[in-house]
C-alpha cells in the first residue's frame, strides 16, 4: 500500500467519523426533544389534577 492509497483511506475514514458524528448529534437532539415534550406532557396532567383537587 502505498501512500496514495493510505491518504485515500483516511479521507474516507474522516467522512465516515463526520457522518457517524452528525447522526449521533441528531439521536441526542431528538431524545431531548422527547424528554422536554414527555415533561411538558407530566406537567400538564400534573396541572389538571391540581386544578381538579382545588376545584372538586
Amino acid at each position: 500500500m502505498n501512500n496514495n492509497d493510505l491518504q485515500t483511506l483516511i479521507v474516507q475514514l474522516l467522512r465516515k467519523l463526520d457522518e457517524t458524528n452528525e447522526r449521533l448529534e441528531n439521536l441526542a437532539d431528538r431524545e431531548e426533544q422527547r424528554q422536554s415534550e414527555e415533561e411538558n406532557y407530566l406537567s400538564a396532567i400534573r396541572r389538571a389534577i391540581q386544578n381538579d383537587n382545588i376545584i372538586g
